[in-house]
């Protein structure tokens, strides 16, 4: 597998063919093929003939890289995807050609400024009447109720498909027809709000429509016709360039004064036109009301390019207009005195001497501190979780990051999902389970273990109660006591009688003497650590 080198005749990319794993990207140049190597039959034609040959830019020998050890190859980033024809044509995009209406719009939603690409016409067959019909009744329909066809568009066979508008015309004097306007899709779109023109004040209003009161349409002839009017540069350009084809030593001459006064001059017709609707006196105003202003460009580096940054503060300045602004006189500080200040300073030296020693521990016996680098990423597969779950609980015990906790729920979500997979699993459910059990009671994290049994006994779904009804008679995958892990506050007499369920009528015997308790008017007794529990399960 490797790459064809791109259409540059300098330099390509690409890769020998071989193991894609094992493969070694290398850099190709091309050259053009001297007449000696041109076949003897193409060299009778007077056809331009340019053909390539490839090598490998780091190979010292420079042998020629052969069309069969080439293959396209598509940059991805970084790097280069290889894709051979065959990948090609199966991943190519394959359609008919094709016009499938989608439904009907209201023609109001559809503006011409939403247009793509270039216009077509859609019309009946010619030599179909029936076609004709049907097509002009649509057109009759589509006007009367204000409507247009959405339809989906393939020019031509395996071309792209377009999303497009049919809006119909009728024709006066010819038959009716459908313009497609091809859409956009919403990433084709960016909305942008711009900031509305400065309302114009009433005086500015008053000498504008006086200004278009004066203005006529001549009578005569138009005015700098375009047909008639030459370009003063082209004009000038090909002046010159005909006395330097006659004198190739001529000098460039000074623009003739004909050229450009026609355009930069106003006619004698336009100027008394002017001079009745603003005399030369009132002139003046227009300047005055309509000035201009120039525009300093931001000086410093990277002036242009703080556009965005700009205009995303702006919006967030206006959104947070809308949230109101905080009264600072409504915030309490407290007063600032020199206890307080003595207080801030005596904690800043301890906080200051607590990273001093602690540099002075990392530095050690090599003067350098240890660098501590990210967490890993703690992941429990479906696969063999038991393994997974083990891996991770040795990472703490040989010094590495504390990823006991995350291993732990990451296991428990696993149980769960097996639980909830179906009956099949819930020998895959118990071996993770004990599999749990016996790395909490290694690692010491009793009331994590504890606290999922508990959740299991909830059964809070029927599959749930099944796996707890296998964990009941298992009996080994009850709650870590006491005994197991020194943290443990679970008795193994707790945990008997947790697997039997008898601990939960012991709960409602507690509460309901409390109640009553409360209800004869004595003060409840301190409820015990294990009645506690009790409860709360």
């Amino acid at each position: 597998m490797g790459f064809q080198s791109t259409r540059r005749c300098h330099e390509g990319e690409g890769m020998a063919q071989g193991n894609p794993e094992n493969a070694r990207f290398q850099r190709w140049g091309s050259a053009i093929l001297s007449g000696e190597a041109i076949p003897e039959d193409s060299r009778k034609t007077d056809k331009v003939i340019m053909d390539r040959t490839y090598y490998a830019t780091d190979d010292k020998e420079g042998e020629e890289v052969k069309k069969e050890d080439r293959v396209k190859g598509f940059k991805y980033g970084q790097n280069i995807v290889p894709m051979s024809e065959y990948d090609e044509a199966a991943l190519a995009y394959s359609c008919e050609r094709t016009l499938t209406t989608l439904g009907f719009a209201a023609a109001a939603s559809i503006s011409p400024e939403s247009s793509m690409h270039t216009v077509d016409t859609l019309a009946a067959d010619k030599g179909d009447p029936w076609a004709h019909y049907a097509f002009e009744s649509l057109v009759e329909a589509m006007l009367a109720e204000q409507r247009v066809l959405i339809a989906r568009y393939v020019y031509r066979k395996d071309s792209q498909p377009h999303m497009v508008a049919l809006i119909p015309k009728k024709g006066a004097e010819s038959a009716s027809h459908m313009v497609i306007q091809f859409l956009p899709f919403e990433e084709d779109v960016r909305p942008w709000t711009c900031a509305s023109l400065p309302e114009p004040t009433s005086d500015q209003r008053a000498a504008m429509s006086k200004i278009v009161d004066g203005l006529t349409l001549t009578a005569g002839n138009e005015m700098l016709r375009p047909e008639e009017t030459s370009n003063p540069s082209l004009a000038r350009f090909y002046d010159f360039l005909a006395s330097r084809a006659v004198t190739p030593g001529a000098a460039l001459k000074p623009a003739p004064s004909e050229l450009s006064d026609t355009i930069l001059a106003p006619p004698a017709s336009a100027v008394a036109q002017l001079d009745k609707v603003f005399p030369e006196n009132d002139r003046g105003q227009l300047k005055t009301l309509f000035g201009l202003e120039k525009v300093e460009k931001a000086v410093g580096k990277g002036g242009a390019k703080r556009f965005w940054r700009e205009a995303i503060a702006e919006k967030s300045k206006n959104s947070a207009a809308f949230v109101g602004e905080v009264d600072t006189k409504k915030i309490k500080v407290d007063a600032f005195t020199g206890a307080k200040k003595n207080e801030k300073k005596d904690e800043d030296e301890d906080a200051l001497r607590k990273v001093k020693a602690e540099d002075s521990q990392g530095e050690g016996a090599g003067g350098m501190a240890v660098a501590v680098g990210p967490p890993p990423r703690v992941h429990i597969g479906s696969v063999h979780p038991e393994r997974d779950f083990e891996r991770w609980l040795s990472e703490r015990r040989t010094g590495g990051a504390d990823v006991v906790g995350p291993a732990i729920e990451q296991m428990c979500d696993v149980i769960l999902r097996f639980a909830e997979e179906g009956e099949e699993f819930h020998g895959k459910a118990l071996s993770c389970m004990a599999t749990l059990r016996r790395g909490c009671v290694r690692e010491g994290e009793a009331a994590s273990y504890n606290e999922f049994a508990r959740k299991v006994r909830l059964r809070m779904t029927k599959r749930l109660a099944l796996l707890w009804e296998r964990v009941v008679k298992d009996g080994g995958l009850g709650l870590i006591t006491d005994t197991e892990v020194v943290t443990s506050t679970v008795t193994a007499a707790d945990a008997k009688a947790f697997l039997e369920g008898s601990d939960v009528a012991t709960a409602s015997a507690v509460g309901l003497s409390a109640t009553a308790t409360a209800q004869q008017g004595v003060p409840p007794t301190a409820l015990s650590e294990k009645e506690l529990e009790a409860m709360i399960e």
